[in-house]
C-alpha cells in the first residue's frame, strides 16, 4: 500500500498548501491541496498550480487559448459574452480590478492560459505578469482540505 502510494506521488500527484488571500473565499491561507500533475485538459474555472519567477501559485483559469478578453471595471468578458463568477465576493459595482487602467483587452496565445485569483482586490495574478504558459503548470487541484494542529 504505501508503495501504490509513493508512486502515485511521484508521479501523479503533488501537495500544496495554500499561502495568502488571494483565492479566498474558496480557498484560505493554510489551506492543503492535493494536484494532478497534468497540464492538458486544463479547462476555464479549473484552479491550478503554477510556478512563476521560482514561486508556486494558486489560482484560476479564466482564459484558455484563443479567448479574446475584455475586462473593464470588475466585468470580464469572454468572447463577447459576460463572464459569470458565483465564486467571488460580491464587491460594489464601482470595484475597479484594473489597477486604474480603463480596460485590458487581449487575446490567449495558444499554450496559455489567463489567470486570476478569487480574491481580486488582493491578489498577484495575470494581470501583473501576463498570460501563464502550459509548461509552468504543475498541475489541477482536484482535492482540498483544511489541516489544522490542535
Amino acid at each position: 500500500m504505501l508503495l501504490i502510494f509513493v508512486i502515485l506521488r511521484i508521479l501523479f500527484i503533488t501537495p500544496v498548501k495554500v499561502e495568502g488571500s488571494s483565492m479566498q473565499p474558496t480557498l484560505n491561507s493554510g489551506n492543503r491541496a492535493f494536484a494532478l500533475k497534468i497540464s492538458s485538459n486544463l479547462s476555464r474555472g479549473d484552479i491550478i498550480i503554477f510556478e512563476y519567477d521560482q514561486k508556486i501559485y494558486v489560482k484560476r483559469i479564466i482564459g484558455t487559448p484563443g479567448d479574446k478578453l475584455v475586462f473593464t471595471n470588475n466585468e470580464i468578458k469572454i468572447n463577447n459574452k459576460l463572464l459569470e463568477e458565483e465564486y467571488l465576493i460580491t464587491y460594489p459595482e464601482n470595484t475597479d480590478f484594473l489597477n486604474d487602467k480603463e480596460s485590458i483587452e487581449l487575446e490567449v496565445p495558444q499554450k496559455s492560459f489567463f489567470v486570476l485569483g478569487d480574491n481580486r482586490l488582493n491578489s498577484i495574478d495575470s494581470r501583473e505578469f501576463g498570460v501563464i504558459s502550459e509548461d509552468r503548470i504543475v498541475g489541477k487541484i482536484f482535492f482540498t482540505y483544511d489541516f489544522k494542529v490542535f
